[in-house]
């Protein structure tokens, strides 16, 4: 029972990096300059010490509400792309689901090896698997598009390995979305845009309020909506689209061809996002916080073209249900969500984070406009591909404090505890979206020929690829850092991480150091190394057609 499988091996990979700091080093704008070396981190920063972007061991990049404005682009992924020369997002990332949710990179690293957090709490992946990508092919990064724009105080990326502070996923970096923590007034926007060519037209509208709560807490509101209309770079057909070789159709004279080629373009996509974000004291030491996304996104495009002369329309056939060819469609509908909440205090002189975060995104697989060419004109137009869920319930407990060691400064130390469940799940399609049929061509240029089994477009999940799989992680970890001069900082991480599913246990370290040569000039560097295991997807995917003779290739 041959099939197509992604399986994914586990990644072991270490890095070392040096850089220069300079007062230009991290600044967007001149007069910015001050603001930005000097903004507090909290990002790759473990410790009670408060650090900004200029005295932070490993480089940092902050992008604050405002620029993310001034771009002009809608969604996150866009805006970081415009923003990051770190990251980058591709235009056109081939067929498949790979324009849903479209691959990024970071540091030259596929989009799931970037660790992705929402006030400093891991964020869940997209559950959709980029089967046919370019870039990111078989991954399942975090969809940012996903988190509300209106939502965002400010965005700290940390361009550094840091496995040994959050995770193995976090080879690349991390990318920490800060959430606005205003609690009172508002803002709401409208945008609206399209390309020179006329199409594409974009509406982005936001909203935001805050609102005090007791005891000087804040309830900070988001919504945010998308609606991009479909685009298409794809030139004019050539060739004939009704007749054959030898036998020629007047309707090529006058067809419309455009549209035919494949579509090069991002195709029609709603989205709406929802957050808020709260906190609450509850003692001079003790507060409450939760915050929590929800998000519904519907997508559709062409992805595949059949013109009315080729055997998947039933070229021949009087009965054919696309006479004038086939444009199908791949719709995806998605229902995202993430909740956290948690409580931060003292005891015994330490500071601590105890916190529980529920993350889920569930993607449904559609097509529309389409046949199962070898059911015949009978087969159904409409067909639901498969469902791929995802869920992550990550639990963490953190403890942090500075000890005096008989040094001018003392040493911050930090320890924590964390468990992550995970959970994938491929529901399948309909039976007629993968089963083959036996119908014959009665006439044209395919008479007495059987269409391949399947979709015209592509094949939905077979029953024998569906399937559930899930694991637990378990891991601890500890971060020291000290400032063995007014110029000098010396930093060590460790974690130890155990995955069940057969993968193992394993270690990952960090070194850091930083020496302030003159003021506003330092030589910084870093050597970490990381782990990361196969996603869930990555283990459990695979592609099967069946045929009368069983299963073969999909």
């Amino acid at each position: 029972m041959p099939a197509i499988n992604i399986r994914s091996k586990n990644t072991y990979m270490a890095y070392a990096a040096f850089s220069l700091l300079s007062a230009s080093a991290y600044t967007y704008a001149a007069d910015s300059d001050d603001q930005t070396l000097n903004t507090v981190v909290v990002t790759g920063n473990r410790g009670s010490q408060p650090r900004t972007v200029a005295d932070s061991p490993s480089p940092i990049d902050v992008i604050s509400a405002e620029q993310l404005q001034a771009t002009g682009k809608v969604g996150l992924k866009e805006v970081l792309s415009r923003l990051l020369p770190s990251f980058n997002l591709p235009a056109i990332n081939g067929g498949g689901t790979s324009w849903s949710v479209r691959g990024v990179t970071m540091r030259g690293l596929s989009g799931d090896q970037v660790l992705v957090l929402v006030n400093g709490k891991r964020r869940h992946n997209t559950a959709l698997i980029n089967n046919l990508a370019r870039i990111g092919t078989a991954a399942v990064p975090v969809n940012l598009d996903l988190i509300p724009v209106s939502a965002v105080d400010h965005i700290e990326v940390l361009r550094d390995g840091a496995s040994a502070q959050y995770g193995s996923d976090a080879i690349a970096g991390v990318i920490n979305i800060i959430l606005k923590e205003n609690d009172n007034g508002g803002s709401a926007e409208t945008s609206f845009g399209k390309y020179g060519s006329g199409d594409g037209d974009t509406t982005h509208q936001t909203f935001n309020y805050g609102m005090p709560l007791a005891g000087d807490g804040f309830l900070n509101l988001a919504l945010d909506t998308k609606e991009q209309e479909p685009y298409s770079r794809s030139g004019s057909a050539t060739g004939q689209l009704y007749g054959t070789p030898g036998n020629p159709d007047s309707r090529d004279q006058t067809v419309s061809r455009h549209g035919w080629n494949p579509s090069y373009g991002l195709g029609r996509e709603k989205v709406t996002n929802g957050s808020y974000n709260l906190e609450i004291p509850l003692q001079d030491d003790l507060k409450l916080y939760s915050f929590s996304t929800v998000s519904y996104m519907e997508t559709t495009k062409v992805t595949g073209n059949y013109r009315p002369n080729e055997i998947n329309s039933l070229a021949g056939d009087p009965d054919t249900p696309y006479p004038d060819g086939i444009h199908a469609q791949r719709r995806n509908r998605t229902i995202d969500f993430q909740l956290a909440g948690g409580l931060k205090g003292e005891v015994g002189g330490w500071n601590y984070d105890v916190s529980s975060t529920w993350g889920e995104d569930d993607s449904t697989l559609n097509a529309n406009n389409t046949i199962n060419p070898s059911l015949g004109p009978t087969s159904p137009t409409s067909f639901n591909l498969a469902s791929q869920i995802f869920d992550q319930w990550t639990n963490n407990l953190d403890f942090n404090r500075s000890f005096d060691i008989g040094l001018k400064n003392p040493l911050q130390t930090s320890f924590g505890f964390e468990h992550r469940f995970e959970r994938y799940e491929i529901e399948a399609g309909d039976y007629a979206s993968y089963t083959s049929g036996s119908y014959v061509l009665p006439s044209g240029p395919f008479a007495g020929t059987t269409p391949l089994p399947g979709l015209a477009s592509y094949n939905g999940t077979s029953k024998a690829d569906a399937g559930s799989i899930s694991r637990n992680n378990v891991a601890s970890y500890f971060d020291l850092g000290l400032d063995v001069t007014d110029k000098w900082f010396v930093g060590v991480a460790g974690r130890y991480e155990h995955y069940t599913q057969d993968i193992g246990s394993t270690w990952s370290g960090k070194f850091s150091t930083r020496y302030e040569i003159l003021p506003g000039f330092a030589l910084r560097g870093t050597v970490n190394n990381g782990f990361r295991a196969p996603s869930l997807a990555q283990t459990i995917y695979s592609s099967s057609t069946f045929t009368s003779g069983g299963i073969v290739d999909g």
